[in-house]
């Protein structure tokens, strides 16, 4: 799930990438921080840093999940082979 950048977000370049990458895994949806309870994990991903885990956002609390490991070795892979 990523926001849908009507309101807020940057189209940036790795973001497309997962998105182009995990098409059928991906929804595009406006996110309210009431939803922030019903998170099991949360990363931010930029070109620069890559794909961060997020550990906590005010009181909601996150383990760093499989999904974000998934797409840390995805982007680590694809570095390797550039």
């Amino acid at each position: 799930l990523t926001p849908r950048l009507d309101r807020c977000g940057v189209r940036g370049v790795l973001r497309g990438q997962i998105l182009a990458g995990f098409t059928p895994r991906c929804e595009q949806r406006r996110i309210l921080v009431d939803m922030l309870d019903e998170a099991d994990e949360v990363f931010i991903c930029n070109s620069v840093r890559g794909i961060v885990p997020v550990t906590a956002i005010d009181r909601y609390k996150y383990s760093i999940g499989p999904v974000t490991r998934e797409l840390q070795a995805w982007l680590q892979e694809g570095a390797r082979l550039k």
